[in-house]
């Protein structure tokens, strides 16, 4: 007789979960009118970002199972047809899981691929994607209403529609020379509870420039600032020293979470990657007490839940995440899949990501 694993299927030993076919569907779904920035800003290095085609991948398993991953914005087709080359006719079973791209031959889209044998994996076996990431922590997670870089009339309509929408919590984008004392006014007329992170993408060159004008935000209900100035942990040090709002910093490294926790350069992190090395991250950050959240390139669907997974997955990921593609695309490519109330999204309890695509809205924004 077969044996059984600790997850109630049986077991792996001497079986097999062989990959039949590859599907990959290349989209472009835009954001909302008006959801990124105020017109007088204009379209800079990040909403062009966001504008690049992405692709959903469908991985159908020999058993009739079919496992959905999404790449990121920034996706290589090349690496992304090596990797479909090097899984078609591969047993899933025997992929290398201790290595960062599963011994897939391109490391780039490797995390659009571990959705998509995860989801596989956890239909297959009738569990949930955070049970095989290590097991659920959390039950909803926190996630934060978004914009972009606002000038402080618009400013007051996106905390309109913040609190309309139940959030606690909003993130927007400063650079130097915003009126960023207005913005947060605006705020405050409006939702003057809600909490605020505000992020320069290392804008400030030098630290005493990017000083002069947080010390005017004390007192305010700043969360976090987010990434300063260019990630030097010593500078970052010394802000805090100096500084009594909490400083973040954005990586997908180790080594920049260990050397951020050896000099004090941080209250607080944001952290990306695969969603193995997400957890992995977060209980590097969480033997140190260091909380974290989600960061995002503003996703789909698929991605998105991926997230939730892996930040269900943490004890320490429960500063609101980035997951806001249903908030600022025209759709999120999904028929079922996670809900947002109050600021909290829910976490599928479904086999695999717990997810179903909507078909019709993939054929409309393929390209």
């Amino acid at each position: 007789m077969e044996g059984f694993n600790a997850l109630g299927g049986k077991s792996i030993e001497n079986t097999k979960l062989v990959i039949n076919h590859i599907e990959r569907i290349q989209f472009k779904v835009p954001v909302k009118a008006g959801m990124w920035c105020s017109p007088e800003y204009g379209p800079d290095a990040l909403s062009r970002f966001w504008e690049r085609d992405k692709a959903i991948i469908k991985i159908y398993g020999e058993n009739g199972f079919i496992g959905l991953g999404e790449t990121g914005g920034n996706y290589s087709e090349k690496a992304l047809q090596a990797n479909i080359r090097f899984l078609k006719g591969k047993d899933i079973l025997s992929l290398n899981f201790a290595h960062r791209a599963l011994g897939l031959p391109q490391r780039g889209t490797s995390d659009a691929f571990e959705m998509a044998i995860f989801d596989l994996l956890g239909k297959t076996w009738g569990v949930p994607v955070h049970k095989l990431l290590g097991g659920k922590y959390q039950d909803k997670i926190a996630v934060t209403y978004w914009t972009g870089r606002r000038t402080p009339e618009d400013m007051e309509k996106v905390a309109r529609k913040c609190l309309k929408m139940g959030y606690p919590e909003l993130k927007f984008k400063w650079r130097p020379g915003d009126p960023i004392i207005e913005e947060i006014r605006a705020i405050n007329r409006i939702a003057p509870g809600i909490a605020i992170t505000v992020d320069l993408n290392r804008h400030y060159e030098k630290p005493e420039e990017f000083l002069h004008f947080a010390k005017q935000l004390e007192g305010f209900n700043i969360k976090a600032i987010e990434d300063p100035i260019p990630h030097d942990l010593e500078k970052y040090a010394g802000i805090r020293e100096k500084l009594s709002i909490p400083i973040a910093i954005t990586t997908s490294a180790p080594t920049m979470i260990i050397g951020a926790i050896k000099t004090g350069a941080c209250d607080c992190l944001n952290l990306n990657g695969d969603m193995r090395t997400f957890v992995r991250l977060c209980k590097i950050a969480d033997a140190a007490g260091l909380r974290a959240w989600h960061g995002s390139g503003s996703e789909m669907g698929v991605r998105d839940t991926s997230f939730i997974h892996a930040i269900a997955a943490t004890p320490n990921c429960t500063i609101a995440s980035d997951v806001i593609g249903h908030l600022l695309r025209e759709h999120n490519l999904l028929s079922k899949g996670y809900t947002v109330k109050n600021g909290y999204a829910t976490v599928p309890t479904g086999p695999g990501l717990g997810i179903e695509l909507d078909e019709d809205a993939l054929k409309k924004y393929s390209v």
